[in-house]
């Protein structure tokens, strides 16, 4: 089976809204969480992180055939100017691991992806170093498996964490597969209540995050079937785009 669109999400609550009611597949392609299909489009969470992130973008390319390899997901924003739940398609993404550049020809912007989650002083470093307006940990990855593949490529973010919103330290909870260990966190969490507030707040942010960044893949989709020849994302965001410094 082939899909002329392929997403890569690290997550499931975060395409929730997106792939509500569609089908579930189960076909041997890499991914930590399920993946779903409707129509010329799969979705698959692939866990978190770069590894997690390539892996399961080389097993969509073989299996899927695609013609557009869409890196969507929740970024922490590196400048005041973005706000909870802004999507955002990049125009550049950078590999915080390699220093490498990967330059989409369509939105604004630039994304850098980190090897793991970033609090308050690494988001200042990172916009520092690379002039960047946003933060996550997975696109880099995907735009690389696109590149050396000759296939098309777009990234689609939403905001879940301002710029001076210190992230806490979760990354102890993040398995090697990219798995979230929601549980472990939560017993975490639960004996420490100076997080309670940051944590709650955090997962009313990223549900809110979550709903803007599904309306802009919808509109993604949607475009694409209107216009079927069209495969590099351009005039397919109808959200607020990144505002260059």
């Amino acid at each position: 089976m082939s899909y002329r669109v392929a997403i890569i999400a690290a997550l499931e609550r975060e395409v929730a809204p997106l792939v509500k009611g569609w089908r579930v597949l189960d076909d041997g392609v890499p991914a930590v969480y399920r993946k779903y299909a409707k129509g010329d489009t799969v979705v698959v969470c692939a866990g978190m992180g770069i590894r997690a992130a390539r892996h399961s973008a080389e097993g969509v390319l073989y299996r899927y055939k695609p013609e557009l390899l869409v890196s969507a997901g929740l970024a922490g924003a590196l400048i005041r100017e973005l706000q909870i739940g802004q999507a955002i398609v990049p125009s550049t993404i950078i590999s915080a691991a390699t220093g490498k550049r990967y330059v989409t020809g369509h939105g604004r912007g630039v994304l850098v992806t980190a090897s793991g989650i970033v609090g308050l002083e690494a988001k200042r470093l990172l916009a520092r170093q690379y002039s960047a307006e946003l933060v996550d940990m997975e696109a880099a990855a995907v735009a690389e498996v696109a590149e050396d593949h000759g296939i098309a490529f777009t990234a689609v973010k939403a905001i879940s964490d301002e710029a001076e919103f210190d992230l806490p330290d979760m990354d102890p909870f993040v398995d090697p597969r990219g798995r979230f260990l929601t549980g472990k966190f939560a017993s975490h969490v639960a004996l420490r209540p100076r997080l309670w507030g940051v944590v709650r707040k955090l997962a009313a942010h990223s549900a809110r995050a979550s709903m803007e960044l599904c309306t802009s893949l919808q509109n993604l989709i949607e475009e694409g079937k209107q216009e079927p020849g069209l495969t590099n994302g351009r005039s397919v965001f109808q959200g607020k785009e990144c505002r260059s410094r």
